[in-house]
């Protein structure tokens, strides 16, 4: 779907256990695999919890639709990236500053 991105994501899993990863070819199922590895960091955040703070970022969608958006991997890149700052993923540390992630994931209004 989004070569460029799926590109993007190859270098956020060279530390996080993701079983099988090179076998998968999709946004989806690499943003899922992502996700999943991420949210069984310590401590551990259920889908609801990361759907509850995408929401409280104004993403626009009802907890329910983040729910499923998060367990099918079916995001868009802003709202994986806001999943990863709502985690406190350090994965991108590499290829982006920190803080300008937090500072990207911030409702426009709140800059």
């Amino acid at each position: 779907m989004w070569p460029f991105a799926i590109v993007f994501l190859t270098p956020v899993l060279d530390h996080l256990p993701c079983e099988g990863f090179e076998t998968v070819r999709t946004w989806e199922g690499r943003a899922k695999a992502v996700l999943e590895s991420e949210r069984n960091q310590i401590p551990p955040m259920s889908a609801e919890a990361l759907a509850d703070g995408l929401a409280a970022l104004g993403v626009g969608f009802t907890q329910k639709t983040l729910v499923a958006h998060i367990s099918s991997g079916n995001l868009f890149l802003p709202e994986f990236l806001r999943c990863l700052v709502i985690l406190r993923s350090r994965s991108l540390d590499a290829y982006i500053e920190y803080r300008d992630l937090v500072s990207a994931a911030r409702p426009l209004g709140d800059r």
